[in-house]
């Protein structure tokens, strides 16, 4: 009977603790860059080069995955109506590493190409460039990261958070054990 009511608050705890690991490990983490471009694309200056940086925001490659990202635009017309474009990137896209699009703004074109090295560098290098249509100003660009903690190789944690989880199921155990042997 003693042993069960050990078991039973061994088991408990034991799940407990691998339960807030599991929660510890599981977090994503957020990156933003937003930049301020405010450049006029038209016929006489056709496209805009630049990148979103996440590592100068505290990314990591060599212990974070990026899992999904968006990256925005923001255009204003000559009347300075609004639109904005909207990319998702998915697991298909930061695995292929390249995106080509084209979008409709204002009644006229445009295209966007983007090499994504995010999980290499924190990196997206992009093109944003006019195709036809009245002018138009790119007044913004904003890159929206979600990553994880990288998954060890082989699938096990780090060997300190074994050792102090199992150990520390270990002295709960022989001091319930020592308890209710003491009881006995």
């Amino acid at each position: 009977m003693m042993s069960k009511v050990v078991s039973r608050i061994a088991s408990r705890f034991l799940l407990a603790a691998l339960s807030l690991f599991a929660v510890a490990q599981a977090q994503a983490v957020i990156y933003t860059d937003h930049q301020v471009i405010n450049e006029t694309l038209s016929r006489y200056n056709p496209a805009y080069e630049s990148e979103f940086n996440i590592y100068q925001y505290g990314f990591r490659p060599a212990s974070e995955d990026v899992i999904s990202a968006g990256v925005a635009f923001l255009f204003y017309d000559a009347d300075l109506r609004e639109e904005r474009v909207e990319i998702n990137l998915g697991q298909e896209e930061l695995q292929t590493g390249i995106i080509n699009k084209g979008f409709t703004v204002f009644g006229g074109l445009l295209s966007c190409d983007a090499l994504i090295d995010i999980n290499e560098d924190g990196k997206i290098s992009y093109d944003v460039r006019w195709v036809s249509g009245d002018s138009f100003r790119l007044v913004s660009g904003t890159l929206t990261a979600c990553a994880t903690a990288s998954a060890p190789a082989n699938g096990v944690p780090d060997g300190g958070t074994t050792v102090a989880m199992l150990g520390f199921a270990m002295l709960v155990i022989g001091g319930a054990h020592r308890k209710f042997k003491a009881r006995a």
